[in-house]
């Protein structure tokens, strides 16, 4: 496995090369989007490969084998994030197309006019990514642990493969992190089919699992109560609306070839976590028979282990647990490389140019933007080797939170002509109140997550603001 790891690194850093060399021009169109031109297959597999990160692969197996079977839910998480991309993607790319809108905040600056708003939304999606990028790397460190066994890895892990992603974002662009994350959507696609086939031979042992956890955590094959299911309902919402607004895969539907190359990626989407998710739910529920008793700082490690065992059972199981090995170590790099290319992006185009007003040429914002891709992933590498027992799944909800604060501006100002700045400025500040007074005071009891009432708060704040303080500076056609 390590050869083929070998071998796997050299290809991406040939397709970083290949990527500069198709380089149309030095322009942050060109190095953030490639140029706008990607067709259908690099644009489904670069969504596959950034929207299947560290979480499914490792968070997902841990959560559930925390809760059990009533994780089920997580399927329809990722179902749901592509549920909240066409409600607005479509519509967003005509209208970027015709005003060259490199980020997100491009759109929130073109629409609103208010540096102030801009300047939140930056932040609020900047933050959110640093957390995202620390998950990654968290779960890097913890697969590459899971497989060599020795505790010194999991430092080794981050290190390495933080610089290996840097350097080939940096040196290729968006064409390089789309080429590479095609080849690593296929590794994960080939090895998910393989060991899924696996799990349909074994459909006699799959039977009696549930009679074999019940005795050793029946809590964990019981049916959810009616506050464990409106929570998730909560999260449904959360996790669509949050997942919607990734400032990287904002930027993918801004790089699609054409409208129709963009719906039939996000339609072909809808179903992918019917084996992705799914797989990795499985392969968490298999783990509580396997592996009893483990913490929840162990319990991220329960895939690799899984798969471990798997792979004894013979050459052909062999090939698909090391072809996904590769795979998901590749999704975490993948996701990882986007979001850096994302970070890097909104720091210079959003933050230094519009925010604090830098005037420089293009060339020069580009060598800022390396330059800042190399600094960030800097410093979360030194926070993730600081917090290497956290959970995953707790980050996922922390980014999630503040992310989808984001929403109501970005979606109804497609659609909501009378909302305004100062309107919309206000419901973020709301949202983000309620949501990071629920974190903090981090209530048991609660029905709901913290963000979603947050939402809820921000979400009403607009609709009802965009009539008692209409704005009429909006253009609705493009």
């Amino acid at each position: 496995m390590l050869v083929l790891f070998c071998l796997y690194l050299c290809i991406l850093m040939m397709l970083a090369w290949l990527g500069r060399r198709r380089a149309t021009s030095k322009t942050p169109h060109d190095f953030y989007l490639a140029g706008g031109k990607l067709g259908f297959l690099v644009l489904i597999c670069t969504l596959f490969a950034t929207q299947y990160s560290g979480n499914t692969f490792m968070g997902f197996p841990g959560k559930a084998y925390r809760m059990g079977y009533a994780y089920m839910m997580s399927v329809t998480f990722m179902m749901c994030i592509v549920t909240f991309y066409l409600l607005y993607a479509p519509a967003l790319r005509a209208r970027a197309v015709l005003r060259g809108y490199v980020t997100p905040c491009d759109w929130i600056h073109d629409r609103y006019r208010n540096r102030g708003l801009t300047s939140v939304c930056a932040v609020l999606m900047c933050i959110a990514m640093l957390n995202y990028l620390l998950a990654q790397l968290l779960a890097m460190g913890n697969a590459v642990e899971g497989l060599t066994g020795r505790p010194g890895s999991f430092a080794v892990g981050v290190l390495f493969l933080s610089v290996v992603i840097v350097l080939y974002e940096t040196v290729g662009g968006m064409r390089a992190v789309a080429w590479t994350d095609t080849l690593q959507g296929i590794m994960m696609f080939v090895a998910v089919l393989i060991l899924g086939g696996y799990l349909l031979t074994q459909h006699e042992e799959l039977a009696l699992l549930p009679a074999r956890i019940l005795e050793l955590e029946p809590d964990k094959v019981r049916p959810p109560e009616l506050k464990v299911c409106v929570k998730w309902l909560s999260f449904l919402c959360l996790a669509g609306l949050g997942g919607a607004m990734y400032p990287q895969g904002i930027q993918r539907i801004f790089a699609a070839k054409s409208t129709r190359v963009l719906r039939w990626s996000l339609g072909a989407m809808v179903l992918l976590p019917l084996l992705t998710v799914f797989f990795a739910y499985f392969m968490g529920i298999m783990a509580i028979e396997q592996f009893p008793g483990l913490g929840k700082a162990q319990s991220d490690q329960v895939m690799t282990r899984m798969l471990d065992l798997i792979s004894s059972q013979g050459p052909v199981l062999y090939l698909g647990v090391t072809l996904l090995l590769l795979g998901a170590l590749a999704a975490m790099m993948s996701t990882a490389d986007s979001v850096l290319l994302s970070l890097s992006s909104i720091v210079i185009q959003d933050i230094f140019v519009k925010t604090i007003g830098y005037s420089a040429s293009d060339e020069k914002l580009l060598k800022l933007g390396k330059i800042s891709s190399w600094v960030l992933m800097g410093i979360v590498v030194v926070v993730a080797l600081q917090l290497q027992g956290i959970t995953l799944f707790r980050l996922l909800v922390i980014k999630f939170d503040l992310l989808v604060q984001v929403a109501p501006a970005f979606i109804l100002g497609l659609y909501l002509p009378r909302l305004g700045a100062g309107t919309a400025l206000v419901g973020i500040a709301a949202g983000c109140a309620v949501a990071v007074t629920g974190f903090a005071l981090d209530p048991k009891w609660a029905w709901v997550h913290p963000g979603t009432v947050g939402l809820a708060v921000n979400l009403f704040i607009c609709v009802v603001g965009s009539f008692w303080f209409p704005s009429e500076s909006f253009e609705q056609k493009p």
